[in-house]
């Protein structure tokens, strides 16, 4: 008897529990996910490890291209070998299989004003992975708290860990034209943490103005530095056309003191180091089956001006791309998508930007003897929507770099070269 008398009381509270969890997740609570997993080949011209691999550890963004060519973004592994191009040879090619990780979305409206969104992102770096840093754990893409203030058309108040609200390329590959993401994908944000505001002047015109950490969004290693201010941002964001086929262009503008300032040696500027970047991105529909997507940057990381750096003055990079999206049906697209980017130092050399390129450095464009490195990367791609939620994505992509010869130092070669295909399967559910 007492057996049945325990067995009923625990189902009771199971069934009380199991009430109360669909009593919560009720009102506005959703789920979703994507998974990425593919492979991919690639050959490289020369030694990578001459050319600025295109990031190694002075990332732009925590999600950047980590190394050269279509297999790049998945053979970080801390910058360690198998598959680290930073100490590959002539003529190395690399075959691989990736899993670049699960998604899962989860968001909750509290009423009509108030939602909580969070972006979890499983992924392993030994399985390939793309989230730098992560190892076996989960990478928090995003997570905010949006309310909606009734001023006007309507203003709304984020606060949180938030995508920029600008740029071409998005973070999740499936939802772009390619399975790879691009040179100007690196020297970018991607994500920021702080405090955002947007406002709908009208249908046609919108503002968003926020305030952040720094531009890395990383406050480890020498970041945590107090500084004295956060970074601003400025995004003012044109949208036209008819439902399913939205134009828009974007324009940004963004000023921090992004590396340690207000250090209690008292030899540091009290501000830190400023950078200053401009961007404009954004989809045109030419047509109802043609689309031009693009976006242009042009970016400054200064050098502390009371550092041994000071004398090198500024890091300037301009980086752009152009994105052409064709639709031969309603599951089948072609893409041809070219990319740019050149940086130019004042002076100095590649390391004597110091605290510059020790936080969000300028993207990969960096090299190890450098001043002046150039990108320019193509690529021909097409997706097919196999079903509902899923994709396959088959991309041939070429990467050419150059460095002056005068920079080049033991190097044999002033130019190299990494291309080849890839092939990513995703799954959004």
């Amino acid at each position: 008897m007492r057996k049945l008398i325990t067995l009923a009381l625990v189902l009771v509270m199971a069934s009380a529990a199991s009430a109360f969890a669909d009593e919560y997740v009720k009102g506005g609570f959703e789920m979703s996910g994507i998974i990425n997993t593919g492979l991919g080949w690639q050959a490289s011209t020369a030694s990578m490890g001459n050319f600025g691999t295109m990031n190694g550890a002075n990332v732009a963004n925590p999600y950047g291209p980590v190394l050269s060519g279509p297999l790049g973004e998945f053979t970080n592994y801390s910058n360690a070998a198998p598959g680290g191009q930073a100490t590959w040879g002539n003529n190395q090619k690399l075959f691989q299989f990736y899993t670049d990780g699960v998604i899962l979305s989860l968001s909750k409206s509290f009423g009509e004003n108030i939602r909580a969104r969070t972006d979890l992102v499983f992924g392993a770096a030994a399985l390939g992975s793309s989230f730098n840093g992560i190892g076996n754990n989960a990478n928090v893409a995003q997570a905010y708290v949006t309310a909606n203030i009734p001023a006007g058309n309507g203003l709304e108040f984020l606060v949180g860990h938030f995508f920029v609200p600008f740029g071409y390329e998005r973070l999740f590959r499936n939802e772009n034209n390619t399975a790879t993401h691009s040179v100007v994908f690196d020297v970018r944000p991607v994500t920021l943490t702080g405090v955002k505001f947007y406002y709908a002047f009208s249908d046609l015109v919108g503002l968003h103005a926020y305030a952040y950490n720094n531009m890395a969004d990383d406050l480890g290693a020498g970041l945590a530095v107090g500084k004295n201010y956060p970074g601003f941002g400025l995004t003012l964001d044109f949208n036209w056309g008819d439902e399913g086929m939205k134009s828009n262009v974007n324009v940004t503008g963004l000023a921090s003191a992004e590396s340690q300032g207000n250090v209690s040696t008292g030899t540091k500027d009290k501000a830190g180091n400023w950078t200053f970047m401009g961007d404009v991105s954004g989809n045109i529909h030419a047509t109802d089956t043609f689309v031009i997507g693009f976006e242009g940057l042009y970016r400054i990381d200064k050098a502390d001006s009371t550092s041994t750096a000071g004398s090198a003055g500024a890091a300037k990079v301009f980086a752009g791309l152009v994105d052409f999206n064709y639709s031969f049906t309603d599951v089948w697209d072609g893409t041809l998508k070219v990319a740019y980017a050149h940086q130019n130092n004042t002076s100095g050399a590649a390391g004597s930007l110091g605290t510059v390129q020790n936080y969000n450095g300028i993207g990969g464009l960096v090299n190890a003897t450098g001043l002046r490195t150039n990108v320019v990367q193509g690529s021909l791609a097409t997706q097919y929507q196999i079903a509902d939620g899923a994709k396959l994505q088959a991309e041939f992509r070429l990467d050419w770099m150059q460095v002056p010869s005068s920079q080049q130092g033991t190097a044999s070669k002033k130019w190299g070269m990494s291309y080849g295909p890839i092939l990513n399967f995703a799954y959004a559910f």
